[in-house]
């Protein structure tokens, strides 16, 4: 039997947009090197996406890594207080977020030299008691931009017309 290089794996995609999460890992990446910016901490938090589901029926997951850093201007500092609503002390257990509900803004990247494209987090938001209902009624609202765009006409947006959700 001939071994031959399998195609690669075309993984699926949630649109760009905001979306109710549940953080379902924090992982310690250890010491990434980068010759450009030198040796940095990183982990990676994976959250699963409580309204979006992939053709199988199963919701999506998503990673996000940053560097494991304090202070008012780091990407993680950022994405807790996101997820929060507050800055946590120092010393802050990370494994605290799983579990958690949380919103993200999700967006796709730019295809690269191949042509692949990430969808990729890319802010964080605190969750709510209307975080569902937002989360959905957004999320109407761009599928009913794309089906204009594409002519395929109107959808029920269910809010007021300054988009406040009851």
């Amino acid at each position: 039997m001939p071994l031959a290089v399998p195609e690669p794996k075309q993984y699926e995609k949630p649109n760009p947009g905001f979306y109710l999460a549940e953080i379902v890992a924090v992982k310690d990446l250890g010491t990434v090197k980068s010759p450009l910016y030198g040796d940095k901490p990183r982990g990676e938090i994976t959250v699963r996406l409580l309204d979006a589901y992939d053709s199988k029926g199963k919701p999506f997951e998503l990673l996000h890594r940053f560097n494991i850093a304090g202070g008012p201007k780091a990407s993680m500092t950022k994405m807790l207080q996101g997820i929060l609503d507050y800055v946590p002390p120092p010393r802050w257990e990370l494994t605290q977020l799983v579990g958690m509900r949380t919103n993200v803004v999700v967006a796709h990247s730019v295809p690269n030299a191949e042509g692949k494209v990430w969808a990729n987090i890319t802010s964080f938001l605190p969750a709510n008691d209307k975080s569902a209902k937002f989360s959905a009624a957004i999320r109407k609202r761009q599928e009913s931009e794309r089906q204009h765009v594409a002519g395929e006409g109107d959808v029920e947006f269910p809010g007021d017309a300054t988009g406040e959700v009851q």
